[in-house]
Formats: structure tokens, sequence, C-alpha cells
């Protein structure tokens, strides 16, 4: 089988072409093209495609072009490493927007048609998946987005050769044949089939870390000292206080941007200040501040107990993993927190096991869902 490279739909003749390609990550492909008669020119960003007479390999865009000449001939030899097309969602950004909770696909949808014009993405592997959300973004890119969105719904997203997004879920796409001890596609020449399983990544117990949010109102009070002028509350200040000395009010003002005030303040800080020119408070004195906390939590987003227990009578131990996610970004409400919680234990409440074998076949492609049948490696 020979291979081909397309540049803008228009064939060249290559010297050598390989691609590689993987689930939730851009593919990247290089190829190598022979120009004899110096008689065309080759610019980063035009779309290229691979493939070797029997379907297509890869398809994507020019990264990074190379020309070398070899003077005083005519020939040159134009070297291409190439992206898929993953990467315009890395280029374009989604602006400010807001989704109420729905079906994941549908966002997915509506940020290609908003966010992704003139790109000629076709959405119709799109699938609807389960109800996400609600989400607020703010200027991430299209691939961030998609990637939040993803996660929530336990769900994988790619963009084909044809620039057709595929959204799916893990056994969307069946492989057209499995794996066992007597399959004729896998090659016996270039050794064992190799089964690496490891609990690095083992999760059955996931905490999400909220971001801050404004609390309920509260009221500390403290005694002067003859010498501080700066009090330590117990939070973090959310909004501007009141700050009262022997139950009368104060002037207050931001730290670092007014003056003339009796006390300063500033958003996130534990501390408020006397101004420089007041009177120290002394032991009789007592200072009060009224503030809106900024708070944190931590929230139990998901667990499986089957997996907890399973695991338990393994090791003769307790089972429990647990794993802390950031959410201090995304998500920012609860219901995002447990949507996220909830799919990264999905993926990862098992530990990871990683199948290796070679095959001649190109039938394959990435995203399916290959059956395994191998007593002999633990996989049945």
């Amino acid at each position: 089988m020979s291979t081909y490279v397309e540049v803008n739909g228009t064939s060249r003749p290559v010297q050598m072409a390989s691609a590689e390609l993987s689930l939730k990550q851009r593919g990247i492909a290089n190829a190598v093209l022979i120009d004899t008669a110096s008689a065309f020119t080759v610019a980063e960003g035009q779309r290229v495609e691979i493939g070797d007479g029997v379907g297509v390999i890869f398809g994507g865009t020019i990264d990074e072009v190379t020309c070398r000449w070899m003077h005083p001939t005519t020939l040159r030899y134009w070297s291409l490493r190439c992206v898929s097309y993953e990467q315009i969602t890395s280029r374009r950004f989604v602006g400010q927007r807001v989704y109420a909770r729905q079906a994941a696909g549908d966002i997915i949808k509506d940020l290609v048609t908003n966010c992704l014009t003139s790109e000629g993405i076709d959405v119709t592997e799109v699938l609807d998946g389960p109800d996400v959300g609600p989400f607020q973004f703010d200027y991430e890119t299209v691939e961030q987005a998609f990637d939040i969105i993803a996660g929530a719904a336990a769900m994988y997203w790619d963009i084909q050769y044809n620039l057709h997004l595929r959204f799916f879920e893990r056994d969307t796409y069946a492989a057209p044949w499995s794996i066992t001890a007597t399959s004729s596609q896998v090659r016996r020449m270039d050794g064992a089939i190799e089964l690496i399983t490891d609990r690095q990544k083992l999760a059955n117990r996931i905490y999400v870390r909220l971001g801050q949010y404004l609390g309920a109102t509260e009221t500390e009070s403290y005694p002067g000292d003859g010498s501080s002028t700066l009090f330590q509350l117990l939070k973090p200040i959310g909004a501007e206080p009141t700050i009262r000395v022997n139950g009368t009010d104060k002037t207050v003002g931001i730290q670092g941007v007014d003056t003339g005030k009796d006390w300063y303040w500033q958003i996130g800080s534990q501390t408020v200040e006397q101004d420089a020119s007041g009177t120290v408070l002394t032991s009789g004195d007592t200072l009060e501040v009224v503030y809106v906390p900024l708070e944190s939590k931590v929230l139990l987003g998901a667990q499986d107990a089957a997996a907890i227990s399973a695991r338990a009578t393994l090791e003769g131990l307790s089972g429990i993993y647990d794993t802390m996610l950031d959410g201090t970004a995304t998500p920012t409400t609860q219901q995002q927190a447990e949507d996220q919680a909830d799919a990264y234990l999905q993926q990862h409440k098992e530990p990871t096991r990683t199948l290796s074998f070679t095959t001649a076949e190109r039938d394959l492609n990435v995203g399916m869902a290959i059956t395994v049948n191998l007593p002999a490696v633990g996989l049945a």
C-alpha cells in the first residue's frame, strides 16, 4: 500500500510520512515531500491529509514547514510537522457565556455554532450525553470548554480528518474485532501482549474543594491594648465591613486606595488597620467589626461503596483511596462539583490497566472500544 500526502487537496510526491494518534491528545504527523523541479510551495496553516490507499490516516494542518534546497539543482525537500484539527479549538475563545443545566451535547453544539464560525466543523456525531452544568465561561478557549464539559459528562471528544467533531461515550464506537488468545489480527512476531496494571490514579472517594463564596454576616469584638493598630479577624473579608469603637460607627476605606478614613480593610484580607492619625485603643476600648466573610468549602462529591469494599477485601485494609479535586476555578457550584466528582470517579475507581499489542490491521480507529478476553493476563 502506497502512502499519499495531499496539501490543500493537491497530491504531492512523498518521501516519507508518519502519524501518531491518541485519545485526549492532539494527533501529530510528519512528512517529507519531494519537489524535483521547484514546482510548488508549502506554507504553514495549510490543510494536510495522509492516507495509505486503504483509508485516511491523518487529517490536520501544517504547524511548521522546512524547505531544504539542494543548491544548485531544482530539487527541494519540504519537511512538514502537522497537528490534527483539535488545534483549531485552542486558538478560538468562548467569550462570556452562561449555560443552564442541560444535555452536554447541546452545549457542545452551541459552542461550535457561536464560537467556531467559518471553521467547517460538522456536529452530526455529537451525542446528547447526560445533563451537566450550570457553566459560566469567561474567555476560556473552546478546547478548555470542551474539556470541562466532557469531564463533567464522563465523555470524550475529538475532531476527525474530515472535520467531524465527535462527542461520544466510551462504548459508542466498537472495534470490528476483539482480542483473544487466538486472534489472527494480533501479530505474534513482535513479542508478547503486555498488560500493565497500576493504582497510582486509583480514587474511590472524591472530594472537591470549592472556590470562595460570601458567607453569613459575622460580628467580632476585640479589646484594645494601648499599642495595637492592626487587628486580626477569624476569616477573610468579602465586602466592606462596618467598624465601631465603643458602639460608635467609624469611617472605613480600602487599604492602599483610600485616605483620611478611621479604619482600612482589603478584600480577602483577615486584618483591619487603624489610620496612623487615630487614637490607639486602650484596654477600656472595644473594637467591633461586622463583616461578610469569604468562606471556602470541601465537598464530598462522590464515592463508590462497592469499589471500596472490593479493594478492602483484596488488600485487607480500609480500601479507601481519597482524592481532592480543585474546584476553585471550575466548578463554582455544588452541582458542578458533584458532576465533576462523579465523572472522575467513574474513570478512576479501578486501577488503570494498559494493554499493548501490535497489529497490521487498518480497521481500528482512535476512540474505538475493543473487547479483550485474555485469561492469561487476567482479562476475561
